[in-house]
């Protein structure tokens, strides 16, 4: 059974790598050569006992270069400031690997098609982004006319493409990702490019902390698929083509608008792209130009889609704990996560329109139709107005942390000036109640301080001191 259709998916999973963005943009040419540093290490070979090839994206320096070096090419300070920091390739070893968890998943597919899944060598790539985010994906030949794809093998290959994405995350990561993590880490300690383990800047809901150390209680397990897209790539347009677009794509769109698009690419090749939530549809080959650039534009927006809904959950829990009554500690805490947590939106928000702006043609378009459709600037306009809330929740923190600290000092200064004047007190009564120099010609103080004995003035005083004090309490605690 020939065929020349192919099934391509794409899963994000959230990482322990993150940059602390402020460091990197201030570095300039440093941060260039850290990641020529890290070249050297040969870290692919070293890591594990698979070898992999690692791309290293972020290890360019565009100083003394064109900006765009043509029509087609997007701006050359895309690729130092790029989302995209690292790419990795699994060796040969990889093809065998593959094989045993096929075995253990073939049972989902239908028993007519249990072998119409094919791994298109060297396909399988993963790519980290910066702000814990990184993204696995591969490509299958799919050995079916477009006449056998029907409604049971569509339902059969999301399951086996989510138990696939599955095992390979949770491979890759134990195998390579989190022990090539620590390993930068260690490598760039000195430089504070990255963030440590144990503290993500922005990011508090991924940490290996312990628990009685944690404030913030959201928690994000890492190399777990946050979700995982498919996309059809149909190589032959025959009479069955309309059914099997009807049932592959998702859209709100009339499905025979789109199925005219996908026919109409003669005189435009990005034409023949369908890209939709979850489910895209490609009348072009694997190794085209155009499919080349909606790959890249789809990694771009499920990276800012992903970064955002973290972003979104992370501001909804600090301003609802913010809101609560905490100590000076903890007020100071999130204060900071706040701060973190606007910086790191703001900066993303700008990047974005700083990627949009860098990309050219093909890649461009693809990137604007997929964020209309995945409403990425609806969760930016989400975080602003969180953000703003955030904003106006630092200051409300910030005015209480400062009013505890005065009303703090107030009680010491209350307490040091009552224990003094008790002190008067007790003084002026012993030195009244001494036979020494009393004249009872005049009729004064020296009468008084004969009735009240040292120890009655002093528990005289001690009430006064503590009426005043109930008295201020009060006042403070309408106050607030």
């Amino acid at each position: 059974m020939s065929s020349s259709n192919y099934i391509f998916f794409k899963a994000p999973f959230r990482t322990h790598f993150s940059l602390q963005e402020g460091n990197v943009l201030a570095s300039g040419r440093d941060y260039h050569q850290f990641w020529n540093k890290v070249e050297q290490f040969n870290l692919g070979k070293s890591i594990s006992k698979n070898s992999y090839e690692l791309d290293y994206l972020h290890n360019i320096n565009i100083d003394n270069s064109i900006l765009f070096e043509s029509v087609a090419s997007d701006a050359n300070v895309l690729n130092v400031f790029s989302p995209q920091v690292i790419q990795i390739k699994p060796g040969e070893w990889f093809t065998d690997k593959l094989k045993s968890w096929l075995n253990d998943i073939v049972h989902i597919l239908p028993d007519d098609k249990k072998d119409v899944l094919e791994y298109d060598p060297h396909s399988c790539i993963i790519t980290i982004f910066k702000n814990t985010v990184a993204n696995v994906e591969v490509i299958f030949k799919l050995n079916l006319t477009n006449k056998e794809i029907d409604d049971n093998f569509i339902e059969s290959v999301e399951k086996w493409t989510n138990q696939l994405a599955t095992r390979m995350i949770t491979f890759f990561y134990d195998d390579f990702i989190l022990p090539f993590i620590k390993k930068l880490y260690k490598i760039g300690e000195n430089h504070n490019y990255l963030s440590s383990l144990n503290n993500h800047y922005g990011f508090p809901d991924i940490n290996n902390r312990p628990e009685k150390q944690i404030l913030f209680k959201r928690k994000m397990n890492c190399a777990i698929p946050l979700w995982v897209s498919r996309t059809l790539l149909v190589g032959k347009i025959d009479d069955t083509f309309d059914d099997l677009v009807r049932r592959w794509i998702i859209t709100t769109r009339s499905k025979d608008e789109v199925i005219n698009q996908l026919k109409n690419s003669k005189f435009d090749e990005k034409n023949g792209i369908y890209l939709g939530w979850m489910h895209s549809l490609f009348t072009s080959t694997k190794n085209s130009k155009v499919f080349s650039d909606a790959r890249q534009a789809l990694s771009l927006t499920q990276y800012y889609y992903a970064v955002l809904d973290s972003i979104n959950l992370n501001l909804s829990q600090i301003i609802g704990i913010s809101h609560k009554k905490k100590s000076i500690k903890e007020t100071q805490h999130y204060k900071r996560l706040l701060e973190e947590m606007v910086f790191i939106a703001d900066l993303n928000k700008t990047e974005f329109t700083d990627v949009t702006q860098s990309m050219q043609r093909n890649r461009a378009f693809f990137l604007n139709d997929l964020v209309k459709k995945w409403t990425v600037n609806e969760l930016f306009d989400n975080v602003d107005k969180k953000i703003e809330l955030c904003k106006d929740n630092i200051n409300k923190i910030y005015q209480k942390a400062f009013n505890r600290s005065q009303r703090v000092a107030e009680l010491l200064l209350f307490f040091i000036s009552g224990f003094a004047i008790l002190e008067f007190l007790k003084g002026l009564s012993e030195f009244f109640w001494s036979p020494d120099n009393y004249n009872d010609e005049v009729w004064g103080l020296y009468n008084l301080g004969k009735i009240f004995d040292p120890n009655t003035m002093l528990w005289f005083g001690i009430s006064v001191f503590l009426m005043l004090f109930i008295v201020y309490t009060t006042i403070i605690n309408r106050q607030k």
